[in-house]
């Protein structure tokens, strides 16, 4: 992914903060909610009961908030079960996983399923991300290569660091390092997943293959149609294949706060794809990287013990230094979708899914510069509220960028 303080837009894991927020075709939406209707109906329609976990990881990938207004529209909620677990978190990370960086980790399981199914005893695997991948190779003493740009990387997963190369796939001309399988978990957005897709071509030895998670139909109304464009991409590289529904992947903090703010509680590990899986792969032409991103701009990343806080550069000034974008003035964000209208308004974003905009950035970059010698187990105390009231001139400011920086599950 970028320098985490210039473009953060983009990253070596997975998922959709980047913009698809052009307006759908409505018959691209009414399909959409029909298809996912079908499958709550095909699920729980038999009345007999059925866990909203299960359900959600059987809705082909639809948004868990979404499946629960579906269910409720269709009448059907009084056949599903909820959880009453205390945390969604499926694993946790220091500093935490964001949003904007797309960090979403295959769990132990898919990794483990991924490597012994498709790397075998290889010693020469290629990773584009894929860091718990990275992991099960290294516990299982095979050699490869991890090709990131989060410089975080080192601290979540020191047991790794030797095999970890910056890169920054997204502006990389090409990928020296060769090997018999190449693996790759791009940002589930088209133009990227291509890209990649190109890059890794080039990654792999002769009678290699390419193995890729693919988002399954329901992730969003276009995914139909993008899983369309991916395969016909893959098959003027090699013979495809499909393995279905076959990974899962790690419900990291941010996404445990938005399922939680949109009412669908509990859901470690909720996320599966399929895999996409590329052999007898000829090398093609490279794509040039394509952006279009409400989240694109420069960030300047600030670590508060374990938060990840992002800050974006270059905002115009207005008469308010921080203010909430939610109408009942709280900081949550409550989903993932690069669709939500918010997006192109944030200014400072946590890696607990917290969000606000921003009117006075120099003041809001100074106050986290203070709070950065910080520590988070502390309670703030009246000192640090006077100093922030100083530094931001409002006592109220001060306020708010503590409740911001508090959140916590």
């Amino acid at each position: 992914m970028p320098a985490l303080a210039q473009n953060e837009a983009h990253s070596s894991s997975r998922v959709a903060i980047l913009n698809t927020a052009h307006k759908l075709p409505p018959n691209m939406e009414h399909s959409y909610f029909e298809r996912l209707d079908n499958r709550i109906r095909t699920v729980v329609g038999n009345g007999s009961a059925v866990a909203f976990s299960e359900l959600c990881s059987l809705s082909l990938g639809a948004w868990p908030g979404l499946v629960l207004q579906r269910l409720n529209a269709l009448g059907l909620q009084k056949y599903v079960v909820t959880s009453s677990a205390s945390t969604g978190v499926s694993h946790c990370y220091n500093p935490e996983l964001h949003l904007l960086a797309s960090e979403w980790y295959f769990t132990p399981e898919a990794a483990a399923y991924l490597v012994e199914r498709y790397m075998g005893q290889i010693d020469n695997g290629i990773l584009l991300g894929c860091p718990t991948i990275a992991r099960y190779l290294m516990e299982t003493e095979r050699k490869f290569v991890l090709l990131d740009s989060n410089e975080f990387l080192t601290s979540r997963f020191p047991d790794i660091r030797q095999f970890i190369h910056l890169t920054d796939l997204n502006a990389t001309e090409n990928i020296q390092d060769r090997g018999s399988t190449v693996v790759l978990d791009p940002p589930w957005y088209l133009p990227v997943i291509l890209r990649w897709l190109s890059l890794a071509s080039h990654a792999v030895l002769a009678g290699g293959k390419i193995v890729m998670p693919l988002l399954q139909p329901g992730t969003r109304p276009s995914a139909l149609d993008d899983r369309g464009a991916i395969l016909a991409f893959a098959q003027k590289i090699g013979d495809v294949s499909l393995d279905l529904d076959c990974l899962s992947f790690e419900t990291p903090l941010f996404e445990v706060e938005a399922l939680k703010a949109c009412g669908a509680g509990s859901l470690p590990s909720w996320r599966r794809s399929d895999l996409l899986v590329i052999s007898n792969v000829q090398p093609i032409k490279i794509l040039p990287m394509l952006y279009d991103s409400v989240a694109q701009g420069s960030w300047k990343t600030y670590l508060l013990g374990p938060q990840v806080i992002k800050l974006r550069i270059g905002q115009h000034r207005k008469d308010f230094i921080l203010r909430s974008l939610n109408a009942d003035g709280s900081f949550v964000l409550d989903t993932v979708s690069a669709r939500d209208k918010r997006l192109s308004k944030i200014g400072l974003w946590s890696s607990r899914n917290r969000i606000a905009e921003v009117g006075d950035e120099v003041s809001i970059a100074l106050a986290l510069d203070y709070l950065s010698e910080w520590q988070p187990s502390q309670s703030f105390s009246e000192k640090v509220h006077n100093r922030l009231t100083d530094i931001l001139g409002s006592s109220k400011a001060a306020f708010d960028l503590q409740i911001f920086l508090a959140a916590a599950s």
